[in-house]
């Protein structure tokens, strides 16, 4: 049977080994830079990487990942699978303390999963529950309801009345069973495979201070009260977060005292503020500047292999991309592999799908996209698109053209959307670029108000995290912002999810892949190796091929005296 690993394991480890010499020390702060500021300091709510970085270490959750992702427990003392896995009872820890010094239970565990499947809460992490009793039913009963609505059906009085009674009726059906306050059972209708690795790796919130709140608009979004190693001190919109130690954390306080996440959005001047000391830690730094940072001998700078890849998608609903011989033209004209070259300058690969090649769900076999302009403008011929006299392609009297929107401040992306600019424009597509904030740029992406983007997307450690949320037709609203939908696709995604043989997910995901690479609804880009560039006085680093690579360690780190 195949293991979920990644060939930088060993990397990993001898990496974590090379700095954790000398002695453990208390006290002191780093001072964490990045591009993008927060968005909702809550788990429940948090639909972007810069909350889930600050979450990361306010909230604990059952069971986080180790550097060979395997679950650990955290506030989770232990647990049981049932054979056929479908129940899952988690022994809680006792004398676990929220920040304002209220007890951890059950209770907050239950309270979080239902806030999330709440068909009130702007949440797009209901897939990771949907295998829960009673929870199928449910979702189709809400699904029915706003269709209804939409048409007129009925009135949003009627919605919102048969909508509770739905959710009472889910919250009835046994999925989530709290026998006490440190016993927590979860029923499954059917087996979900990827349960432990990306359902239970979630933030806990406070039952206490959110019940009867509206979790979308409340102001514990910006002022967090979790069981995590840090607390929340202070949030300076567009400007910084602070968090300190929690001295009565449950598995003893954290080393350093503060933590300071300061954003600047530009990252010539974050380099900069790297290396003049300005700020402790930088992660993704330009390509170009990997050799002088590594170099410094004030720093030291970690290399892991990735599970984020960058791509530029379509918005499908657009009648533009509605044909896929248009998407396979635009895929031909792009040479990505002349990008990657020129961006990462060796650090990553090209993607050809939405697996990176150390995952076991890989398929190296799918159908590429080389280079090949000549091939672009006859698949836009096929497509009815023919160059004018100016030199744009035309149909129907209309010039093919769209706006391409990135975030300001990732060079990266922002190298990458005037390549393609100019790539397209060599077969006649006028593209037009859009930068804007992060914040303005995610509300745009998880409202699907883009024609099209280059934006990237982290997946967990099950092949799950990269593709039911962002693949399947049920998941938009939600995470499928392009609105792709195939019914085969969906079959499969619904399948590798409950089949526990791993070499039969394997297989799903396998044609998956091979269906993605026919239809291209993304240009899949490539996979950019997590580079981290952290002062050297800071010491105790666990890589790990996860997201946000040795940020995941920062509760072990201690700052030399």
């Amino acid at each position: 049977m195949k293991r979920l690993s990644f060939l930088a394991v060993i990397l990993v480890v001898s990496l974590a080994l090379a700095t954790s010499a000398g002695a453990q020390n208390y006290g002191g702060q780093i001072i964490i830079g990045s591009i993008a500021d927060a968005s909702f300091l809550n788990p429940i709510v948090e639909a972007d990487s810069a909350s889930y970085d600050i979450n990361y270490w306010v909230f604990d959750s059952l069971i986080r990942l180790d550097e060979t992702l395997t679950p650990q427990p955290v506030l989770a003392e232990s647990w049981d699978i049932s054979d056929d896995g479908k129940r899952i009872h988690f022994v809680l820890k006792e004398g676990v303390k929220w920040h304002d010094g209220a007890d951890f239970t059950a209770a907050d565990v239950e309270f979080t999963i239902f806030s999330i499947m709440d068909y009130k809460t702007n949440s797009v992490k209901r897939p990771y529950f949907d295998s829960l009793l009673g929870a199928a039913d449910y979702l189709a009963a809400i699904a029915s309801l706003n269709s209804q609505r939409n048409d007129g059906s009925i009135t949003d009085d009627e919605f919102s009345e048969q909508a509770e009674a739905a959710l009472g009726e889910f919250r009835a059906a046994g999925g989530i069973e709290v026998v006490d306050d440190h016993n927590v059972v979860f029923n499954l209708a059917t087996p979900f495979a990827p349960f432990m690795t990306t359902a239970m790796d979630l933030g806990i919130a406070p039952k206490h201070l959110l019940e009867g709140e509206d979790v979308n608009t409340t102001s514990f979004n910006a002022n967090p009260v979790g069981t995590g190693p840090f607390k929340f001190v202070e949030w300076r919109r567009d400007e910084r977060v602070v968090l300190e130690a929690f001295e009565d954390y449950h598995e003893g306080r954290p080393y350093l005292d503060r933590v300071i996440y300061r954003v600047i959005p530009d990252q010539t001047v974050l380099v900069t503020e790297l290396r003049t000391g300005g700020v402790d830690y930088m992660p993704q730094p330009p390509p170009e500047i990997i050799p002088a940072l590594e170099a410094d001998p004030n720093l030291n700078v970690f290399r892991i292999d990735t599970v984020a890849y960058t791509y530029m998608g379509f918005q499908l609903t657009n009648p533009l991309f509605q044909d896929v011989r248009v998407r396979q033209a635009i895929s031909y004209a792009i040479d990505m592999e002349a990008i990657v070259e020129f961006i990462l300058m060796g650090y990553g690969q090209e993607a050809t799908g939405p697996f990176p090649a150390g995952m076991w769900a890989y398929n190296p076999d799918v159908r590429r996209f080389p280079y090949n302009p000549e091939r672009a403008l006859e698949l836009m011929e096929e497509a009815g698109w023919v160059m004018n006299a100016n030199g744009r392609l035309e149909k129907d009297g209309e010039v093919f053209q769209f706006t391409l929107e990135t975030n300001q401040g990732n060079e990266l992306r922002e190298q990458m959307v005037v390549i393609i600019q100019e790539q397209l424009g060599d077969i006649g597509v006028d593209v037009r670029v859009s930068l804007s904030e992060w914040p303005t740029f995610v509300d745009r992406l998880l409202s699907a108000n883009y024609e099209a983007v280059v934006v990237g997307w982290t997946g967990t450690a099950d092949p799950d995290g990269y593709g039911y949320t962002v693949w399947h037709s049920s998941q938009f609203p939600g995470r499928n912002t392009s609105q792709y939908a195939n019914d085969r696709v969906d079959y499969l995604f619904e399948q590798a999810r409950i089949e526990m043989d791993i070499d039969l997910r394997t297989e799903y995901y396998h044609e998956i892949q091979e269906i993605l690479a026919e239809e291209q609804p993304y240009v899949f880009g490539y996979f950019a190796d997590q580079i981290h560039a952290v002062h050297r006085r800071f010491n105790g680093w666990v890589p790990t091929p996860q997201r946000e690579g040795i940020l995941l360690s920062l509760k072990n780190v201690w700052m030399e005296q």
